[in-house]
């Protein structure tokens, strides 16, 4: 017997950029992020890194094998984008933001790329 939908087990990865932007948008009325908080941001950003190339069940939970979704690598760029001004405000400019923000722009190109057809849809 199955209880519940299936989807605890299912990579989505628009979860990062949600969670990251929601810690923005808070962060920065304060222009300050918790020392505590700032190693989960970066395993978050991170792990937005690491699978951002991978097909997955998208913000649909589809039940068939993974696939490309364009709002995940969207998804995906709002976590590169929004690390890269959290890491600004904790004085990482040098090192995390210029890198987050460096692949960040390798995502849009990729989005532009393949996300998007003739009409600009």
């Amino acid at each position: 017997m199955r209880i519940g939908n299936g989807a605890y087990n299912q990579m989505q990865h628009d979860i990062w950029g949600t969670m990251l932007d929601s810690v923005y948008l808070h962060a920065k009325s304060r222009e300050q992020i918790s020392e505590t908080l700032w190693p989960v941001l970066k395993q978050q950003v991170e792990e937005a890194i690491k699978h951002w190339r991978e097909p997955d069940r998208g913000i649909w939970e589809v039940r068939g094998e993974p696939q490309h979704f364009t709002s995940s690598k969207i998804m995906c760029w709002v976590a590169l984008d929004r690390g890269s001004k959290l890491a600004e405000l904790q004085g990482w400019t040098k090192s995390y933001a210029q890198q987050w923000r460096a692949i960040a722009e390798e995502i849009k190109a990729d989005i532009l790329a393949n996300g998007v057809d003739s009409r600009g849809c």
